[in-house]
């Protein structure tokens, strides 16, 4: 003959565990009502994020455009404005920081794999700062050419810091 009592604990303590629930309060059509408010909050979350980097990049698209058209003689102001943005993309990143600290293991090595990403796109971007900086009359078009794909670069590479930090 077996033994049985060595099974009667989980039993019980499961079926005081449910009774226990349901005694306090927790009612299946308002847990699912959370869960539905709380998927519809990260849904309108993510789409609001996802139209603000729309926006963004139309924005920064522009920029570029502005750009695109200096000529050489306009070169100074040129350097001063991509610079600005370079030191915008270094402010938004420090204000990523918490949200960064907020994150599970594998998301943040995730996330430092992203901003080493970004770094070294920053870095190529002060490299091609340097270029343009230094560009004669005959080589301007091409460091605009080259500093507006590191800057590229720089985007992507912030766009997908962004969404680490956000996921």
């Amino acid at each position: 003959m077996k033994n049985h009592t060595s099974f009667r604990f989980p039993v019980t303590f499961t079926a005081l565990a449910l009774g226990a629930a349901v005694f306090a309060g927790c009612d299946r059509a308002e847990t699912a009502e959370a869960k539905a408010d709380a998927k519809e909050a990260w849904a309108d979350t993510k789409a609001a994020t996802a139209e603000m980097a729309t926006d963004a990049k139309h924005s920064l698209a522009d920029m570029w455009d502005s750009v695109a058209d200096a000529t050489y003689d306009s070169r100074e102001t040129v350097s001063e404005k991509l610079e600005d943005w370079g030191d915008a993309i270094d402010e938004k990143v420090a204000a990523l920081e918490p949200k960064r600290q907020s994150l599970s293991a594998s998301a943040k090595q995730a996330y430092d794999q992203s901003a080493q990403k970004l770094k070294e796109a920053r870095e190529e971007f002060a490299d091609e700062m340097d270029d343009l900086k230094n560009a004669t009359a005959e080589t301007w078009a091409d460091a605009k050419r080259e500093a507006s794909q590191a800057w590229d670069k720089v985007e992507n590479a912030y766009a997908e810091l962004e969404a680490r930090a956000m996921s």
